[in-house]
């Protein structure tokens, strides 16, 4: 576990990942409200028109991995396919690295879901490099369209599980805005 930020510290991941504005410590359980349609007569006929909610943020491939590694304070965060191949990346290791780091991630989910005693799917796996204390954490999702999704955070330390379901959870995100 890290000694780089606390847990209260990264309660608002998603939001600062997402840009949104950081919740409050008066209301930390206040559930988050969409905006509904608001019912207008502004229309000639006389029939109900609707104003349409402010629209969400999209991100893409690029902004979004630059917000992991801004908020992580990580060094790189590499996406990658079902076959280990990136697809998007950033950081600070050379593009040779990065492929490398893929191709191992890959292959380290290939190897703990044949662990099927322990359970049905792998979802994460973290891993620390000592002397100088790297953590690789690494975030495996299917998103609704298309084949699994892998998404490689190397830096000074790793996440707690809420922290990389709101990261899994981001980029799904960006899956079903793409669908759209």
């Amino acid at each position: 576990m890290s000694t780089v930020t606390s847990v209260a510290e990264r309660r608002g991941l998603l939001d600062r990942i997402l840009g949104r504005p950081a919740r409050t410590e008066a209301s930390p359980a206040a559930p988050s409200r969409q905006a509904r349609p608001v019912p207008t007569s502004d229309d000639d006929s006389g029939a109900p028109a609707t104003v349409a909610a402010r629209p969400r943020r999209r991100h893409t491939w690029a902004t979004l991995i630059e917000r992991v590694r801004d908020v992580t304070k990580a060094t790189a965060v590499i996406a990658m396919d079902d076959q280990g191949l990136v697809v998007a990346s950033t950081g600070d290791l050379p593009s040779h690295d990065m492929d490398s780091v893929a191709a191992h991630v890959s292959l380290a989910f290939d190897l703990f879901e044949r662990l099927a005693i322990l359970g049905k799917k792998t979802e994460s796996v973290c891993a620390q490099y000592v002397p100088d204390g790297t953590w690789l954490t690494a975030i495996r999702m299917r998103p609704p369209i298309g084949a699994r999704m892998t998404i490689g955070i190397v830096g000074p330390y790793t996440l707690i599980r809420e922290d990389r379901r709101k990261i899994r959870d981001a980029f799904v995100n960006l899956f079903e805005d793409a669908a759209e």
